[in-house]
């Protein structure tokens, strides 16, 4: 329900093309953070309005929300001085950062305006989750990360997805009990890939229930298990960050990036799972939910170079127990509507990937696949 700015968290997100993701990203969120301030950048070319989601919350949830339109941030830092061909690959991406570059400040003005502390920067394919202590750290006890606040907050905190705990309840408790979170704190992602070989047993219940109540197609937290693993940062790459904006020197300042926005307080943005008290699960999703974004650089190929990771599952995270949670703070009927059942639809793409006869022992030794990388 409502709560105030110090009791919720903020979250900025720029998006194109991507109203069907909103669903599930805004409904975890709000009771995992608990999101209650959303701003949201609609990108240029963007042609789905976030509001025909966001309304859904009006009524009773508490959540605050704000859609800005890409000519009211894109030019926040300037124009953008891309080189001559502005249709290149690099130009594209350049010219993309520097209006990220101009949300990322934008949105920082507006949360700071509000009263709220902790905002998380990240995007709708990005699932913030806890990184709780499991038989992926046995190994690592008697290492260096042993002695670091962080790893000794995970093995003895009892936060968990069986509990109706949330982000700012451990970022209450590291205060607490060892030391308060650096202004900025570093949320290492784990790339998802999109094959669907691997079931977890303690989830299938609720697979079922989404399968026979919600669109299963859409909901990327209960459907996708397999990923790249934790230490493999060549697939993961650079993390995302979750701030303290309260003690940021110079919220107006322009952003390094999105991976680190305030550079005076931002550390780069790598950091030790083990070190670690949150994460981010970033999930490719199907062949059809990729392609569905208008942008010319997707492509089949592109896909297949992110969709086949599954050196490790994710069965101890047990992030499907999110949906039984909001199931019991709305009610079935009520999460169905806030899930968009009645408008999520599966999208079909026109092109089938990958295409009968795939080479994928080329396309292995193209971008140089080992051990996290199985097609068959």
């Amino acid at each position: 329900g409502f709560l105030s700015p110090n009791a919720s968290v903020g979250a900025c997100l720029m998006m194109k093309e991507d109203n069907d993701l909103l669903y599930e990203w805004i409904a975890y969120h709000y009771l995992m953070l608990p999101l209650r301030y959303l701003v949201i950048g609609s990108d240029e070319g963007n042609t789905h309005d976030p509001r025909d989601v966001l309304r859904r919350w009006d009524n009773d949830t508490g959540l605050q929300y704000w859609v800005i339109e890409a000519e009211d941030f894109a030019y926040r830092h300037g124009l953008f001085k891309g080189g001559k061909n502005i249709t290149s690959d690099a130009d594209y991406h350049y010219s993309f950062v520097h209006r990220q570059k101009g949300f990322v400040t934008t949105c920082t003005e507006l949360m700071k305006k509000q009263g709220v502390r902790w905002v998380i920067y990240t995007d709708n394919d990005e699932f913030f989750v806890f990184n709780t202590f499991n038989s992926d750290d046995a190994e690592e006890y008697h290492s260096l990360h042993s002695q670091n606040t962080s790893y000794l907050m995970r093995k003895y905190m009892t936060y968990n997805m069986t509990g109706f705990y949330t982000a700012l309840d451990v970022i209450t408790e590291m205060e607490h009990a060892v030391e308060p979170l650096q202004p900025c704190t570093v949320l290492p992602r784990l790339r998802f890939g999109a094959t669907e070989k691997v079931s977890c047993p303690a989830a299938a219940a609720v697979s079922q229930i989404t399968k026979s109540e919600y669109d299963y197609s859409s909901m990327s937290t209960i459907r996708y298990k397999q990923n790249a693993g934790k230490f493999d940062f060549e697939s993961s790459k650079f993390g995302k960050v979750l701030v303290d904006i309260s003690r940021i020197s110079n919220i107006s300042v322009v952003p390094k990036n999105v991976h680190r926005p305030f550079k005076l307080e931002c550390p780069i943005p790598i950091v030790w799972f083990s070190d670690a008290l949150f994460y981010a699960n970033h999930y490719t999703a199907s062949w059809d939910r990729y392609i569905n974004r208008l942008d010319g650089r997707r492509s089949c190929e592109g896909w297949i170079a992110l969709a086949y990771y599954d050196k490790e599952n994710s069965c101890e995270q047990q992030i499907h127990l999110w949906l039984i949670r909001f199931e019991k703070m709305f009610g079935r009927q009520k999460a169905q509507y806030l899930l968009g059942v009645d408008q999520t639809k599966q999208i079909v793409s026109n092109e089938t990937c990958p295409p009968e006869g795939y080479n994928f022992n080329r396309h292995r030794k193209k971008y140089g696949w080992k051990r996290n990388y199985s097609p068959v």
